[in-house]
Parts: structure tokens; C-alpha cells; sequence
């Protein structure tokens, strides 16, 4: 009813949705530790910020915090919605439930900038103590953890064919790239980024 996503006994029942086909086992190979301290998602293009915020912030001081954030290099970074920041929880761990390989080990509460829709005054958070997702009201104060990229949009006038987004070069290496513009008129700017 609401969207809550929490752990249960296994004793207990349930509805069950059955699925199939897409990638069964659960796999953090898509994840790169660069040498600034962030995390790369070769699948999505996102960078994470490896720690996060140093305390419980508002869910508007949070907004805040990753705004006006300078780190690694790169002033671009914002709060996830509440897709990407369930992306990096690992659900077959317990307090935390993050990899430690890539994420400092927290066991917090973290805002999304999703707002809850049923409520304007509540926005979802991930516990990273079990996964659990609930909303609360924004004037609590839990972590943020800032990411940046990615593709929170749709570009319906851009797409780039080759390379993949987040992929990997080695110096000297040649890679084509390919891309339709679409609709757009004029000049394309295409940056390429280091480290991520």
C-alpha cells in the first residue's frame, strides 16, 4: 500500500510476484574504487561519494549539503533519487547492508530526493542497517550521500552509440565514438572525464 520495503521473518506470509529472465545473482563487479575516494557504477555512470555526510542533516539541509558540495574535483554532485540510492544497497548482508569493498561501513539512514507522493511533507530514506525503505517526515535529520552523473532524465534528442557510459580506457588507447544527434541543431559538446 505504501511502498515500504522491510525485512520479515521467513516463517511469516505473503504475496508472491514470480519473475524471469534479466541477471539472477546479485553482482558488485560493476562497481570501481577510484583513487578520490568516490565509486564509479559502470552500469548506470553514477559516482558515489564513498562516506557521505558527517552528520543527520534535514532532508532540505541535505539537498543543501550536496549542492553546494566540492569534492574530488567535480562541484555537479545532488542527492539521489531513491532508484540509485537502493542501487548500492546489498540485500543479502545485515547491518550494514552496503559492500564494504566499495561503501564505508554505515548502518544509518540516508535521504533520497524522492518525496513521498501519498504525503509533501515526507521523503524516502534507505536504512542501511537492513535495506529497509520508508518515508518519514523531512524535518528529521539522517545522511546524505552525494552523487553525481548518471542519467536522471530522459534525453529524447541525444544518444551516443559508442563507448558505453563509465567505460574504461588505457593511455593511448583509440576509441570511436558514435552518436546520433537527433533533433538537436548545430554544434555537440562531448566531455570526457577522468577518474570517472
Amino acid at each position: 500500500t505504501y511502498g515500504y520495503v522491510a525485512t520479515y521473518d521467513k516463517s511469516d506470509s505473503y504475496n508472491v510476484r514470480a519473475v524471469r529472465g534479466g541477471q539472477a545473482a546479485e553482482s558488485f563487479d560493476h562497481l570501481i574504487v577510484n583513487s578520490d575516494d568516490t565509486v564509479t557504477d559502470v552500469y548506470n555512470g553514477l559516482m558515489w561519494q564513498k562516506t557521505g555526510s558527517e552528520t543527520g542533516l534535514t532532508w532540505e539541509n541535505a539537498i543543501k549539503y550536496c549542492e553546494d558540495l566540492y569534492e574530488a574535483g567535480y562541484s555537479d554532485w545532488r542527492m539521489p533519487n531513491l532508484k540509485e540510492l537502493a542501487s548500492i544497497v546489498k540485500w543479502d548482508t545485515y547491518n550494514p547492508a552496503v559492500n564494504t569493498n566499495y561503501f564505508s561501513a554505515e548502518s544509518s539512514n540516508y535521504w533520497s530526493s524522492t518525496t513521498n507522493a501519498g504525503t509533501g511533507g515526507g521523503a524516502w530514506r534507505v536504512r542501511f542497517n537492513d535495506g529497509d525503505v520508508f518515508h518519514y517526515d523531512k524535518s528529521n535529520n539522517y545522511y546524505v550521500r552525494a552523487v553525481r552523473g548518471g542519467q536522471p532524465e530522459s534525453l529524447d534528442s541525444w544518444e551516443i552509440s559508442t563507448p558505453q557510459q563509465a567505460s574504461f580506457w588505457y593511455p593511448g588507447d583509440v576509441m570511436e565514438i558514435t552518436w546520433k544527434t537527433l533533433d538537436i541543431v548545430g554544434k555537440v559538446k562531448i566531455s570526457l572525464s577522468r577518474e570517472g
